[in-house]
């Protein structure tokens, strides 16, 4: 009888391709506070790769009020075996909070300056808070300082 041959032989499979980076833009509203985070995940618009994949924004991941508009970020995808892919999206940042104005002037009577058909009446402009910067400004009647006639303005 005879006995059979028998030997070993190992073979090994390398990783040696990149993940294939898939990007999305997407756009995003900034809280109340002026400020939003996006996680990898909602650019990633579906990367592979024959392995486990890890994820990474830059230049950041938090944008504020002076992000608002369109910013170029990087997607960085990584695999287990270290190889990595990358791509680019336009993360599009709006601020859709409206300015609150919180102090208003009350009502305003005075006399006549003298010797004139009117006055000069000043008062102590409005405040606002927003979560970005905001501004106030007149848009119609006679502006704060200036000569008003007689009569209800």
């Amino acid at each position: 009888m005879e006995i059979p041959a028998t030997c070993t032989q190992d073979i090994v499979v390398t990783d040696d391709e990149a993940p294939v980076a898939v990007c999305q833009d997407i756009t995003v509203q900034l809280d109340a506070t002026g400020t939003v985070t996006i996680n990898a995940s909602d650019i990633d618009g579906g990367s592979t790769d024959c392995s486990s994949m890890t994820f990474q924004v830059t230049p950041s991941s938090t944008f504020d009020c002076d992000d608002i508009g369109p910013n170029t970020v990087t997607l960085f995808v990584t695999d287990a075996n270290g190889l990595i892919g990358f791509c680019s999206a336009v993360v599009t940042v709006e601020d859709s909070i409206d300015p609150t104005i919180v102090s208003i002037p009350g009502d305003i009577a005075v006399n006549n300056d003298a010797g004139a058909c009117g006055a000069v009446v000043s008062w102590t402009e409005p405040t606002t808070t927003d979560n970005c910067s905001s501004t106030i400004s007149q848009t119609t009647g006679v502006a704060n300082g200036l000569e008003f006639p007689v009569g209800l303005q």
